[in-house]
């Protein structure tokens, strides 16, 4: 589920903090610059460098939302630090402005651009938006085994995505292409759960819709492996036999967890 409120809120908290840090600074312009704190901005922000990395490279990351309440945190303090205390080298303060300028310009500008687009193509533009918003990967989310979970995914075509978690990291490992929403959310009103059931019976996990049309439902089957392996596959029931139900298996994947 694309994070529409949440964002413009992060937006515009960073944008007012930036503002009153400039209203702050004029008020007080009187004062003299105080001595530079050079050394712990550039350390903060080499250890900012070393998770992007990391979330780049190796694919953990935080929560979106944590990962959000962070950077507004240092956007208020560095705003407070080098806009109304003055404590910056030259250096520093051109490099600063200019990464907030992009934080809070570039998704500005890609609103414009989207209600642009999307007003003349008659609103069917809008849909970029998912390209500019965040994604929120904690939609339907349950626990599959371990430190496995499975989350509803917009990326590809609503189809699932699974991931494993260490405290508040988490990493994307695999996502399963298809709309499953009509197969596994049979009845909203009934609050059934957009990923499914799930259910274990001995070294196999089932997650299952429920929807009535028994003999076209999908379901994931996930196959404990030695090694800390999971097999997950994609399952068609096709119908039943007098000794078995025959099924058809749409996609097989393997992780490691």
């Amino acid at each position: 589920m694309t994070l529409y409120i949440p964002y413009l809120i992060f937006i515009g908290i960073s944008l007012l903090s930036i503002i009153s840090a400039l209203i702050l600074r004029k008020v007080r312009n009187n004062e003299k610059p105080a001595g530079s704190h050079e050394k712990r901005i550039r350390n903060i922000i080499l250890t900012l460098v070393g998770y992007y990395l990391i979330k780049l490279v190796f694919g953990w990351r935080l929560n979106w939302y944590v990962e959000a309440v962070l950077i507004l945190i240092l956007c208020i303090y560095f705003d407070y630090l080098i806009i109304v205390k003055k404590k910056y080298s030259h250096k520093l303060k051109d490099i600063y402005f200019t990464a907030r300028l992009l934080l809070v310009g570039i998704p500005i500008v890609s609103f414009i651009i989207i209600f642009f687009i999307g007003a003349l193509t008659l609103t069917f533009g809008f849909g970029l938006a998912c390209f500019v918003f965040p994604k929120d990967r904690t939609y339907g989310e349950q626990q599959v085994y371990k430190n496995l979970y499975i989350y509803k995914s917009e990326e590809c075509k609503n189809g699932f995505s699974f991931k494993k978690k260490f405290l508040c990291f988490e990493k994307e490992i695999l996502t399963l292409g298809g709309d499953y929403s009509s197969y596994f959310v049979g009845n909203p009103s009934l609050n059934d759960k957009i990923t499914g059931d799930i259910e274990r019976q001995g070294d196999t996990i089932f997650i299952s819709g429920q929807d009535s049309r028994i003999n076209y439902r999908k379901y994931i089957r996930v196959l404990i492996l030695k090694n800390n392996q999971l097999l997950i596959q994609v399952i068609r029931p096709l119908g039943h036999t007098s000794e078995s139900e025959a099924i058809d298996v749409v996609q097989t994947e393997m992780i490691k967890i």
